[in-house]
């Protein structure tokens, strides 16, 4: 995986919703990309966290691709796309 490289506006945006949520999932998730931008391997970020490495990957590539907001959306927080 190539690294993750955050800009000014991303870190700082991230720091601040890390800073001011209370939910310890969306906590992590954030945890995860602001370390992994610093450098940190992504072995340690996973056993620190508490998490496998694919959990951490997923995590990665939710932000990769979708961005913050997608990162901060629980999958509770998503309509159901079933009709039951």
């Amino acid at each position: 995986m190539s690294p993750l490289v955050l800009t000014a506006e991303q870190r700082k945006a991230a720091e601040q919703r890390r800073k001011k949520t209370l939910d310890r999932r969306i906590y992590q998730r954030l945890t995860a990309v602001l370390t992994v931008s610093a450098g940190h391997s992504r072995e340690d970020i996973a056993h620190l966290l508490g998490v496998d490495l694919v959990q951490l990957d997923q995590w990665l590539l939710v932000f990769r691709t979708d961005g913050l907001d997608a990162l901060c959306t629980l999958a509770v927080d998503q309509p159901s796309s079933s009709n039951s």
